[in-house]
């Protein structure tokens, strides 16, 4: 009899999002060094990393690895920011592009997809297609799926 790890659901995974972005802020702030009041600020911005890190593994533990390690390629693609609730950027979506793929998708918007007859292993390497779940402009369905092998294969 084989027990399955368990399965994080969505909240789950917003939990660990959100730990692994206070990681991530305590890191910078850890590797900024020295700036106002750092002196008094270092040992609680330490404990601050040290115990997110803390909540971070006990959320993960034991979770199926295939899905920690979705869970951590999203991660990879998100971008983790403070901004003010009155600025309108707060209610609209919006992406964090590299200025190359930026220009990729400017110079071929997707007309060659239309007729693509790439699929199963092909379709999944096409540059194309991991440009597109990089930039956010397509995304995964909860099991690390797209509908297809490609989000323009119907």
């Amino acid at each position: 009899m084989s027990s399955k790890p368990p399965y994080a659901n969505e909240a789950t995974k917003r939990i660990a999002l959100s730990l692994s972005g206070v990681v991530g802020i305590a890191d910078a702030l850890i590797e900024a060094g020295r700036f106002r009041g750092s002196e008094d600020a270092m040992e609680h911005i330490r404990v601050l990393h040290d115990e997110a890190q803390s909540a971070l593994d006990a959320v993960m533990e034991g979770l199926d690895e295939d899905q920690v390690k979705g869970i951590l390629r999203y991660g990879s693609l998100c971008e983790f920011t403070l901004v003010p609730k009155s600025n309108p950027v707060c209610s609209k979506g919006f992406f964090i592009l590299d200025p190359e793929d930026l220009r990729a998708m400017l110079r071929d918007p997707l007309s060659q997809c239309n007729f693509c007859e790439l699929s199963g292993e092909e379709a999944r390497r096409c540059p194309i297609r991991k440009m597109l779940l990089k930039t956010g402009a397509v995304e995964l369905d909860e099991k690390d799926r797209l509908y297809g092998d490609c989000p323009y294969q119907m």
